[in-house]
């Protein structure tokens, strides 16, 4: 291949122009004039020019013209460098108002050498900048200095006050039921996990104490104190006594931990049936059923009631939870009132209210529930069919309504004080139910007689007086209803509640939200996951997931 090389100089030599260089040795000023390249020479017109540029002192411009007339590379002095010397690096420190930050502002050499990491670090000790120092920074603008700008070069650390101590608990508080499965893989909703016992001398709850926390400090050497946490005490409820650390309960039963944090170990009776063996039963602490309870009789406590067969119409009122392993058919008559929650695998035709939440693990159907915060239907069918349901900040279900369109009624966003009026309306109405039932069977009998012609004079009598009566309870019942409808309709709806349907929404089903807001479902339903609240705006919106809602968590539950 043929050899370029000789060619490639030539064309650079042509190419190329000879220069010149100005140096700054200790301040004085050296003219270095390259060797001619090809024919060409610097030219004394630019010489000059770069010399005023650069404004040097006292130019010898004789020795400038022998220079350039030379050429010949070597170095010429012709004058002084403005400034008697060269100007090294040099760095600024700027403390922050706070003194929590400390930065440097360099300023580049003039002619002399650059900051060393060690003349960095000295200047900011020579400032008083002795903490915090981030070396990563520091070593990099020393190696690569990065001039005319601030660079922060050390931090402070801002003091961690100590955790306040808390009460932490032992037992499980959660009212979520947790059934376990059988050897077969099947759910056995008899063992829900929410039947929580302690012996005597168990430890129930314990101090978590304070953190001490760690101290701050600023980049000048001072340090900032942390606040140590407030220490945590007991709320001693009954049945409870103090040990060193711990709360220990003093009697063996089921222990409580209250919302405004008391703890309480509530007394058990523990009863094979309720029947006329027993008769009714009102207990101040809490009653565990392992059987049957018979139709038509009662159980009222101070603590909680714990039933692990399903029931039908009865009487349950607690002051704490009531919590149903089985199924509650009312038939149209029971009822149960809770001061805290209701677990119940199923509720059919029967009156249900509870201070805070209703979890059914199955479903609801042609019922009346009331609960102050939510309802939640969301195991196995999920369904909630029918009746009135009544919720103060949520309902949450698989499916609402049915498919043959029975009509189901909701409410929600109902304020506590109002709840309580609602109820009380509702018992009423049932009770005058209750009163023109027996109107009406009594009405039948006379009319029975009448057809028989076995009526005598004081029956024709009767049957004028009880029909008068069946007209005027059928008037109050009206009444009641109204009154109940227009106080559900008006009430101003809790902020952030809402309906939330998982899988099927179907026809017949409306939702009171508040103020008039009334939602019907769509005449062919939907099988979209739908939740149903009134937006900013006041109207009713349709999203696929709640609102967002802030919920504050409590430390050291044991949930």
């Amino acid at each position: 291949m043929p050899d370029f090389t000789d060619d490639l100089l030539k064309e650079l030599e042509n190419e190329s122009t000879p220069g010149f260089s100005v140096l700054n040795e200790n301040g004085k000023a050296m003219l270095v004039i390259d060797k001619p390249l090809a024919g060409k020479k610097t030219s004394l017109e630019e010489v000059r020019s770069r010399l005023f540029l650069l404004s040097l002192k006292n130019v010898d411009w004789i020795a400038v013209d022998r220079a350039v007339r030379d050429a010949s590379g070597e170095k010429y002095f012709i004058g002084d460098y403005p400034g008697s010397e060269a100007l090294d690096a040099r760095a600024e420190v700027f403390l922050a108002e706070d003194s929590m930050s400390a930065s440097l502002y360099l300023h580049p050499p003039q002619g002399g050498r650059p900051l060393s990491k060690a003349d960095l670090v000295h200047g900011l000790r020579e400032s008083g900048i002795t903490m915090g120092y981030l070396e990563d920074v520091i070593d990099s603008i020393a190696h690569k200095p990065e001039y005319l700008r601030h660079i922060v070069v050390a931090r402070g650390r801002t003091p961690v006050h100590g955790e306040n101590g808390f009460v932490q608990i032992l037992f499980n508080t959660s009212h979520k039921p947790t059934p376990k499965k059988n050897e077969a893989g099947q759910v056995d909703h008899r063992e829900i996990g929410l039947i929580t016992h302690v012996a005597a001398g168990e430890p129930l709850a314990r101090i978590v104490p304070p953190g001490t926390g760690f101290d701050g400090f600023t980049v000048d050497g001072k340090t900032i104190p942390a606040m140590a946490g407030t220490p945590a005490a007991f709320t001693q409820g009954p049945n409870t006594h103090v040990e060193g650390e711990f709360l220990v309960a003093s009697i063996e039963g089921r222990p409580i931990a209250e919302h405004y944090g008391e703890i309480r170990v509530e007394e058990v009776i523990l009863l094979d049936q309720v029947d006329y063996s027993t008769g009714n039963i009102d207990f101040p602490g809490s009653v565990i059923v392992e059987n049957r309870v018979a139709d038509g009789f009662s159980l009222a406590t101070k603590g909680s009631i714990i039933l692990k067969k399903s029931v039908g119409n009865i009487s349950l009122k607690a002051d704490g939870d009531i919590i149903l392993a089985g199924g509650f058919m009312g038939r149209g008559e029971g009822s149960i009132e809770s001061g805290g929650n209701i677990y119940a695998r199923f509720i059919e035709q029967g009156r249900a209210k509870a201070r805070n939440n209703i979890i059914i693990a199955e479903a609801a159907m042609h019922s009346q529930l009331i609960a102050g915060k939510s309802i939640e239907i969301t195991g196995g069918r999920g369904e909630l069919i029918g009746g009135e349901t009544i919720a103060g900040e949520s309902i949450t279900c698989k499916k609402i309504g049915a498919k043959v369109e029975t009509p189901t009624r909701l409410t929600v966003g109902t304020p506590p004080e109002v709840l309580e009026s609602l109820h009380a309306i509702r018992e009423e109405i049932s009770a005058l139910q209750e009163t023109r039932k027996k109107i009406e069977m009594a009405i039948a009998h006379l009319k029975d007689k009448q057809i028989k012609k076995t009526a005598e004079e004081k029956d024709f009598e009767n049957l004028i007086k009880l029909n008068e009566a069946a007209e005027r309870y059928s008037s109050k019942i009206e009444n009641l209803q109204d009154q109940f409808d227009t106080a559900r309709a008006s009430f101003p709806p809790l902020s952030g509640s809402f309906v939330y349907v998982l899988e099927q929404l179907y026809p017949k089903v409306e939702i009171n939200l508040g103020k008039n807001r009334l939602y019907r479902s769509p005449l062919r339903g939907t099988n979209l996951r739908t939740a149903i609240y009134l937006g900013q705006d006041g109207d009713i919106a349709e999203a696929s997931a709640p609102p967002l809602k802030s919920r504050s968590t409590e430390k050291g539950r044991g949930e």
